[in-house]
């Protein structure tokens, strides 16, 4: 029997084959693209500017020129122009991409987007100064100079016998003697090895290698022929480098959150990398044991990723090829390894690496313990080291205002607020900080009020409750918030550390933790995306586009804030006026300048807020004796040495104002504490025979003039001052 013919239903339309869905007109490659050949055009339409649009145009780019002084110039039109015609250059390029090729042009134009966002809204920082104690890093560093740096880099200057103390630890001790031995033996003829402040070696080394490519002025100051951009836009190697740091460690974190599934991820990553909170990190050299270290911190945290994810998939025991010994393993201990000897705040990352796996599995085993030893022992001991470095060199004698345990922990839960303050807004943002927290609460936090002990409870009790609510909102919440808090334990004040003499908080403490809350931001934004309607959908993708321009516009101001000394420290003055650091170093600006009498008012505010530092003293004394105040020079100058006498300028500084008044007596003992501590010096000893001379005391001032001439014979003066002295002594014969 024949099967019954079915009939379509009449009413039933025959669905028509779907073309293939054509590329979005917002596809990343071509977006990409466009930005791409937009740069193009405005490089090639630079030439179309005249001599003041090109000193306009090169002040805009180092971030001296602001929005609103460039859109009402004509040179920002002409490069509009450009950027205009160059992107639909490039937008149409796009158009010709194969179909078939779209989605992975897409992929990679989301990896270059971040790359490309970073280095364009830092180029302000790429052409800036050395700032701050860039100095102590770079240009006057001298484990920087010469392959004897690398030994002292890695030894932590220990072999140096002159700078041992009575209280070094033992190991310290045990390791002097033979450190030094090697020293004299394969470099005879090397200076004393220099006691570095920190022991981060991996981070020294860079900057060494660095200084031996491009040396302390980058590239060199072009000839005067050339046009003006190229003779006044010369970038600086070491903060281009430090920018494309902070470029890779945006893409690290891609990488890490798509390991996690983590939704949003392109867009945390980009936060990242455009956050204004990060500013100081990327465009203060010094700071770049943040960016190196973060770098490591990432890899390490992707290789442990990768050898979790192994065991689970293989189901093997963990013992064997996925156990201690698995290459994913070893890296990732040595990554962290290679974090630490850059910068000891990722000591952290073992109890993140625990906190990470019950976030991913829900629980922690014995064998999860077990797996982060290693990494608790290094971060142990390494912490120990950091520790001695810091109270030992960088704090000294110094006496840091960081309070007993009560102020620490009130301190403390102010820092935390503080911090997520920043992380969730970053306005107002500023080099040195004097207010910590509401109310009032201000640095030094030398009488803590009692509701700041609430702010740590406050603290406490969010974390209480985001365990608690873990069952209805899931893990995450709790994950982000102990993240965040864990990883700024290190620098919450209780732990002593040198930077605390000016602030308890900082945007660069700050550059490890924001990963959380960037990477939240991201995922709801994502997830906002798949669940609102059609007609709210794009209200939110308008505000994440405002929020990311206006975190572009804002990072591109700071990093133009630290083009210079000046325009840093002035903006910081703008803000804190309290800050005696700032004062003092742009007192020194102006002072260097040549307008002692400007920089007098910084440095008498500088001693009136910082009295028991001596720096400030000894600077007060410089400007007080160029105005010919001489009696209240010598009195700075004395206090100088009275609070700090082992740093021979502020003694030099103090002898020869004495000498010049004829204090000669007095400037005696000064002098001769000066040649035992930097004998090789010819003005020291023009000056103390100078001073011997007036005392007639002729044979000692012989001496110390052919000393003079011994050490720099082609100074003339010394020369007349020798044979000065030496006629007088025949006359007298």
């Amino acid at each position: 029997m024949a099967p019954p013919i079915r009939f379509k239903n009449p009413k039933t339309p025959v669905q028509a084959p779907q073309p293939l869905p054509l590329p979005s007109i917002w596809a990343e490659s071509r977006i990409v693209l466009a930005a791409l050949f937009g740069i193009i055009g405005i490089a090639l339409f630079n030439f179309t500017l005249n001599d003041q649009e090109q000193i306009t145009f090169v002040e805009f780019l180092r971030g001296q020129v602001g929005w609103s002084g460039a859109f009402a110039s004509l040179m920002f039109w002409k490069l509009f122009i450009g950027f205009v015609l160059g992107a639909a250059g490039g937008y149409f390029i796009g158009c010709d991409i194969p179909r078939a090729h779209v989605a992975k042009a897409n992929r990679i134009a989301r990896v270059a987007s971040i790359f490309l966002v970073t280095m364009v809204i830092y180029i302000p920082a790429m052409t800036a100064d050395f700032l701050w104690d860039d100095d102590q890093e770079i240009t006057a560093n001298p484990s920087l100079t010469d392959s004897f740096g690398l030994w002292e880099i890695w030894t932590g200057g220990l072999g140096n016998i002159e700078k041992a103390q009575s209280n070094d630890p033992l190991l310290v001790k045990a390791l002097r003697v033979p450190l030094h031995a090697i020293e004299t033996r394969v470099w005879p003829d090397a200076r004393p090895a220099n006691c570095s402040a920190d022991y981060f070696p991996l981070k020294t080394t860079m900057l060494w290698i660095e200084y031996h490519l491009w040396g302390r002025d980058s590239q060199g100051r072009p000839t005067t022929q050339q046009g003006y951009f190229v003779r006044n836009f010369q970038l600086n190697g070491f903060h281009v480098m430090n920018i494309i740091l902070h470029g890779i460690d945006a893409l690290l974190l891609f990488m890490v959150l798509r390991q996690l599934g983590v939704p949003g991820a392109w867009l945390g990553s980009l936060l990242f990398a455009i956050y204004p909170v990060h500013v100081e990190s990327v465009a203060w050299i010094a700071e770049r044991k943040n960016t190196l270290s973060l770098f490591f911190y990432l890899l390490s945290i992707s290789a442990w990723i990768r050898f979790e994810d192994a065991w689970k998939v293989e189901g093997r025991l963990w013992e064997k090829k996925e156990g201690l010994g698995s290459k994913d393993y070893l890296l990732a201990l040595i990554f962290f390894l290679a974090a630490l000897l850059c910068k000891t705040h990722v000591v952290v990352l073992p109890a993140v690496l625990l906190l990470l796996t019950w976030w991913r599995n829900g629980k922690l085993t014995l064998r999860d313990g077990v797996r982060t030893a290693p990494f608790f022992a290094i971060a142990l001991f390494l912490a120990e080291v950091t520790v001695w470095f810091q109270n030992g060199r960088a704090i000294g004698q110094e006496v840091i205002p960081i309070g007993d345990w009560p102020s620490r922990i009130a301190g403390s839960g102010l820092a935390v607020w503080w911090y997520v303050a920043k992380a969730i807004l970053p306005v107002d943002l500023n080099t040195i900080y004097y207010h910590i927290g509401p109310f009032g609460a201000h640095w030094p936090l030398t009488d803590p009020q009692w509701w700041m002990f609430l702010m740590g409870v406050m603290v406490l009790i969010t974390l209480h409750i985001l365990w608690l609510a873990r069952h209805w909102l899931g893990r995450t919440p709790f994950f982000v918030f102990a993240y965040f808090v864990g990883t700024l334990f290190p620098v919450l004040g209780f732990f002593t550390m040198s930077y605390m003499r000016l602030t308890l908080v900082a945007d660069h403490f700050q550059y490890l933790s924001d990963i959380a809350v960037v990477a939240l931001m991201g995922a709801l934004v994502a997830i906002g995306l798949k669940k609102l309607t059609p007609q709210v959908r794009p209200l939110l993708i308008g505000f994440t586009v405002v929020v990311i321009l206006a975190c572009c516009a804002y990072s591109w101001e700071r990093a133009g804030i630290h083009q210079s000394e000046k325009t840093l420290w002035t903006a910081c003055l703008a803000k804190n006026d309290n800050s005696w650091q700032a004062h003092n170093h742009l007192g020194a600006v102006i002072y260097m300048e040549g307008r002692p009498s400007e920089a007098a008012p910084h440095f008498e505010r500088a001693v009136y807020l910082k009295p028991e530092n001596p720096e400030v003293h000894n600077n007060l004394g410089l400007v007080l004796a160029a105005a010919n105040r001489w009696e209240e020079a010598l009195v700075q100058y004395r206090l100088a040495v009275q609070i700090k006498g082992d740093v021979p300028a502020m003694r030099r500084n103090l002898a020869d104002a004495l000498s010049s008044r004829g204090h000669f007596e007095e400037a005696m003992p000064h002098y001769e504490q000066l040649i035992k501590e930097i004998g090789a010096d010819p003005t020291v000893h023009m000056s103390y025979g100078y001073a011997l001379a007036q005392m007639h005391r002729l044979t000692d001032a012989q001496r110390e003039f052919e000393l003079a001439v011994q050490l720099n014979p082609g100074d003339p003066r010394a020369r007349q001052n020798l044979e000065a002295v030496r006629q007088q002594i025949a006359a007298k014969r």
